[in-house]
């Protein structure tokens, strides 16, 4: 794919001050990443209809161009200097599905997932039918370049440790994911969830641009 053109909208630096982290060098622990669809079971796609239980459907599907096989192309080098400084780790792995993760370096480190689940395929469709048991956690957002968003968790860490994973549905049966965890010192005064979604606006951006 493409590396697209980086351009900084104007809300980047807003994005900026909610995951910049004070310097320093001790590296601070990477928190772990809850996959979107942790709490459901494997379940192939005939045996459910999607969407149901009151997931949206995806009207226009979004083509990732392989991206979920590169998944540390999600985000420019550019665009992650923008979102937490110059001074950053990355890592590749496979956490429920492909998976890049960028961690800043301080005491105050701040860190950012990208992830393309494989756990299910019943997109926001598996988040939508654990809402309010497996996920005490669920919250609607406005949609991400008009794909449907929600946050989510088993529980609630967006105050006590500044972390929110949001789920933006790519297609009926997929989705794109991201999680943040907030530097220390904007814990409780900054909302994790929107930088989240912040990042998916920036993914999915990429992803669109580079066609």
């Amino acid at each position: 794919m493409r590396r697209p053109v980086v351009r900084i909208l104007p809300w980047a630096a807003g994005v900026l001050l909610l995951l910049s982290a004070c310097e320093g060098k001790d590296v601070a622990g990477i928190p772990s990443v809850p996959p979107a669809t942790a709490s459901e079971p494997s379940q192939s796609a005939g045996e459910s209809e999607v969407p149901g239980f009151g997931a949206p459907k995806i009207e226009n599907p979004l083509d990732v161009g392989g991206l979920d096989q590169r998944p540390c192309e999600a985000l420019t080098d550019a665009q992650v200097t923008e979102l937490l400084g110059s001074d950053t780790t990355k890592k590749e792995e496979n956490v429920s599905g492909p998976m890049c993760s960028w961690h800043s370096y301080g005491t105050d480190g701040a860190f950012v997932a990208v992830s393309f689940p494989t756990v299910t395929d019943l997109g926001l469709t598996g988040l939508y039918r654990g809402k309010g048991q497996q996920l005490k956690f669920f919250k609607e957002m406005s949609p991400v370049r008009g794909y449907p968003t929600v946050a989510w968790g088993q529980t609630d860490d967006t105050a006590t440790d500044g972390r929110c994973g949001v789920s933006a549905g790519t297609t009926d049966r997929t989705t794109l994911d991201a999680t943040v965890t907030l530097s220390k010192k904007n814990v409780g005064t900054k909302d994790p969830c929107e930088a989240a979604r912040g990042v998916l606006d920036l993914v999915i951006g990429n992803i669109q641009g580079g066609r």
